[in-house]
This record gives structure tokens, sequence and C-alpha cells, in this order.
């Protein structure tokens, strides 16, 4: 064997174990960056845990009031536009991380929303009972996701 065909096998040797070790990090680095990704989910999520209390706040306004009367000084539209606002930043959330079922959630809570606009009284009061509920349904998805492990 000459020094040439010696050479070229060896740097083909070394080639190829080289291919193997940039495969193998890339599936290493791969991993990280896919738990980097799942703990910014859940701190995205975390950190929308405080708003979404108040959401279940304003939600649990909308529902059949014992009376039949909503309390003095509630105003829907500003009630209906405090959950769209959340529901707009959730949305972004969802698809940012294809979040499939948040995402199915958030139409499901905006169609009852533009339901709520345009019923009447009656049908109102059925409406906001199902957006309460919706949302504490949507609350509770998003705080099993942050406290998964």
């Amino acid at each position: 064997m000459s020094t040439e065909l010696i050479i070229s096998i060896a740097g083909t040797f070394l080639t190829a174990i080289g291919t193997g070790v940039t495969v193998w990090q890339a599936k290493k680095v791969k991993g990280y960056s896919e738990k980097i990704r799942i703990d910014r989910l859940k701190t995205l999520l975390i950190d929308n845990i405080t708003t979404s209390e108040i959401i279940k706040r304003e939600s649990s306004k909308l529902r059949t009031p014992v009376n039949k009367e909503f309390a003095r000084g509630f105003d829907v539209q500003k009630t209906l536009n405090t959950i769209e606002n959340y529901l707009c930043d959730i949305k972004e959330l969802a698809v940012r991380f294809e979040l499939d079922d948040i995402k199915k959630a958030h139409a499901e809570i905006d169609s009852l929303i533009k339901r709520y606009k345009i019923a009447d009284d009656d049908l109102r009061l059925s409406i906001g009972d199902e957006i309460d509920s919706k949302v504490n349904d949507l609350i509770i998805t998003m705080k099993s996701k942050a406290f998964d492990s």
C-alpha cells in the first residue's frame, strides 16, 4: 500500500467519525432546544395565571344572577372587552407554541361572545353561563399545562 492510499483511507475514516460526532451533537442540541421551548411555554403560562384569575372574576359577572338582575354599575361591554383582550393574548401564545386545545377553547369562547353580543336578554343569561364555564375550562387547561412536569 502506498502512503497516499493510507492517508486517503485515514482521512475518510476521520471524516466519518467527525460526521458521526456532528450528528450526535445536533441531536443533543435539538433536545436542549425542546427543553428550552417547554420551559418558556411554562413560564408564559404561569405569568398568565394572575391575569386568568381576573378574567375568571370578569366572566363570572356574566353568569345568571340569583335575582335575574345584574349588579348595579355592571358594564357588560367592559367585561366582554376585558375577556376578549385576554383571549387575544392567549391565542397568540397558543399559535406560537402550537397548543391546539387552547386554540379550540379560544375559538369556542370567541364564538360565544359574538352570540352574547347579538342575543336578547333572556338568551344572554344562558350564553353568559356558557362563557363562564368555558373560561374556567380554559384556565384549568392552562394551569395543567403550566404545572405538568
